[in-house]
């Protein structure tokens, strides 16, 4: 103490190495201390000297280097700066904290969205400081490149103008303002590294747009995450189109409509105003759509109606908001599971329509009409009579038709129709049948007019002559294609025979065969027929067979022994006689007999005999 007593120790502490510092006062009665505050995972040496009432002595020499322990890095203390807001990103510069000893591996952002429906909790997301360093470079890279690129343009434009304008006035004046460009981007580049000097940037692409939020940051190394800085202000993402709905599902389906059903998806800051649906179905080639508004739903379901039975459908829809007086649309969601609507009896007919008219027929053509998930099976048609009365149109039935197998032409399917009256209007209405029943009947349409009648005409095939007698035969013949439009009154036969003249008989049109009794033995004949209306006679058909009739005798004789029943072929095999009956010069008369179905038949015959002898003759007869 040299004379005085020591009055207290002064203790100076070095930090890194650097300059000693920070000197701390211990009481006299007391030759150790307990340094606090100090920095985690740094190098101290530390130097005491003693002080009395004289002053104070010449500090000791510095203890050898000792390292506090690694600690978890400091908490930041400012609240984070955002800059660069976007739908999906923000950009975040935050001070560097202390690492306390150990390297900062990661830094942790903390998001807490300010209470959007679906989201309870902050998130929070973890960076490496190898990809913030990347991203970091990347970023300038690309800003250098982006100077580069805008200062070769502004050459390019530069050297693209006219030589001959560019007086001195000019080159002076473009000189200038390129130094003045070039001093404001060196003061902001200088600006940046200045506000970067101990900071860190990192753009955050994890954000949901139109959602307001707070950030935190804290820092982790190997001994553990930092205390979360203090909230920054509240920010807002920019507004964006909404997301993409889910994949709808379809229920509550029948024949013609079904219930589309999703989940609304997130509106991004502005809310749906409509949605968009689309749907797709078999057979149909576009894709059809409808626009619905949002405020006309009470729930996330819409009913698709006016659908084809009996075929797939599928869905999918987009929601659509407005930012900036703009209509932002979502992408589409993906197409629901295909669903098949019930089928039912076919769609009705387009109206059919008449054409090609004729005196008793015209064509009628028509589509071929939606079968609504089962095959048509045939089409009815139903033919009326359009009448005109005061100005007042009615239809009266004339005919119904039933069409099956019919085959398309050009993707119609074409009728005739025949057995109509001259000059008259005919109307048809069509409908189709499948195996669930029959659709609606098809509109009228156009009526049409038949023609004026004509003479019916030649009959497709000539007549023809059966059951030929020698007195007799049996005319047959068809009746003609068609009747001209008016009815067919009768039927001129005209026949010939050698030798003779024509003869013509008319007959009831009721009958399609004329028995000829009134022909002569041995004659040839031939005949042909024409069919008459009220408008005349029309042409004769082409001759029948030829025919030639047989003798009278030849025919009773063919006609007797082709046509004898099989007892009398029996019988006749013995014939014995019985009696002589009667005896004139020379010639006897015998009775024979004969058994035929347990009867006795007499049958007497002339036999050149001697007279007065009895003959009994039994011989076989053989049948002719």
């Amino acid at each position: 103490a040299n004379g005085a007593p020591i009055l207290k120790y002064c203790i100076l502490t070095s930090k890194a190495g650097s300059q000693f510092e920070s000197p701390k006062e211990v009481p006299p009665d007391e030759t150790k201390a307990t340094m606090d505050k100090l920095d985690p995972g740094i190098v101290y040496s530390f130097k005491v000297a003693a002080i009395n009432a004289m002053g104070s002595s010449d500090f000791s020499v510095s203890t050898i280097l000792c390292e506090t322990l690694a600690y978890r890095p400091s908490k930041i203390i400012k609240p984070c700066t955002v800059s660069n807001i976007t739908t999906r990103s923000v950009v975040l510069l935050w001070p560097l904290p202390s690492a306390n000893g150990a390297r900062i591996t990661h830094y942790h952002f903390r998001c807490t969205p300010e209470d959007p429906p679906g989201i309870h909790i902050p998130f929070v997301h973890v960076v490496s400081v190898e990809d913030i360093d990347s991203a970091f470079k990347a970023e300038n890279d690309e800003n250098a490149a982006e100077s580069i690129r805008k200062a070769q343009e502004c050459a390019d434009r530069q050297a693209g103008k006219t030589r001959s304008l560019r007086t001195e006035k000019n080159i002076a004046r473009s000189k200038k303002l390129q130094q003045q460009a070039q001093a404001r981007i060196e003061k902001q580049q200088l600006q940046e590294r200045f506000a970067l000097f101990n900071c860190i940037k990192y753009k955050l692409s994890c954000m949901l747009p139109g959602t307001i939020y707070q950030f935190q940051i804290a820092a982790e190394n190997r001994c553990g995450v930092a205390e979360f800085s203090v909230a920054s202000m509240f920010i807002k993402t920019e507004s964006s189109e909404p997301d993409a709905p889910g994949q709808p599902t379809i229920s509550n389906i029948i024949s013609s409509s079904i219930q589309l059903v999703w989940i609304k998806p997130r509106t991004n800051g502005s809310d749906i105003v409509q949605y968009n649906i689309c749907w797709d179905q078999e057979d149909i080639v576009e894709i059809e759509s409808t626009a619905v508004l949002a405020r006309s739903l009470a729930t996330t379901e819409y009913k698709i109606t006016n659908l084809r039975p009996g075929k797939w459908v599928r869905a999918r829809l987009s929601a659509s908001n407005i930012i900036d007086k703009k209509v932002y649309e979502s992408p589409m969601s993906p197409w629901s599971e295909k669903v098949t609507t019930l089928p039912t009896v076919p769609s009705a007919v387009s109206s059919p329509i008449l054409e090609n008219p004729t005196s008793h027929s015209f064509i009628v053509s028509f589509s071929p009409t939606c079968d609504n998930g089962r095959p048509i099976l045939r089409y009815h048609a139903t033919l009326c009579y359009e009448e005109s009365s005061f100005g007042v149109l009615s239809h009266r039935f004339v005919r119904q038709y039933v069409w099956e197998d019919l085959v398309l032409e050009d993707g119609k399917y074409i009728v005739e129709i025949c057995e109509l009256i001259a000059s008259t209007k005919y109307v048809i209405t069509i409908s189709a049948e499948n195996c669930l029943g029959k659709g609606d009947y098809s509109p009228m349409g156009s009526g049409l007019s038949t023609k004026p009648a004509i003479v019916p005409p030649m009959l497709n095939e000539a007549p023809l002559v059966t059951d030929i007698k020698p007195t007799s035969a049996l005319l047959a013949w068809t009746e003609p294609k068609h009747n001209g439009g008016n009815a067919i009154i009768g039927y001129k036969i005209e026949y010939y025979s050698p030798n003779a003249e024509a003869t013509t008989i008319r007959v009831s049109p009721s009958k399609l065969e004329l028995l000829l009794d009134f022909l002569m033995p041995k004659t040839t004949y031939e005949f042909k027929v024409a069919a008459v209306n009220s408008v005349g006679t029309g042409e004769f058909s082409a001759f029948s067979n030829t025919i030639t009739t047989p003798s009278l005798v030849d025919y009773t004789v063919r006609e007797y022994f082709s046509n004898r029943p099989p007892e009398e072929h029996v019988a006749s095999d013995k014939i014995k006689v019985r009696a002589l009956l009667n005896h004139h010069r020379n010639k006897i008369c015998v009775e024979m007999l004969y058994q035929l179905d347990d009867k006795e038949e007499r049958a007497k015959r002339v036999l050149c005999l001697p007279t007065k002898v009895l003959v009994q003759l039994e011989f076989a007869v053989k049948s002719c």
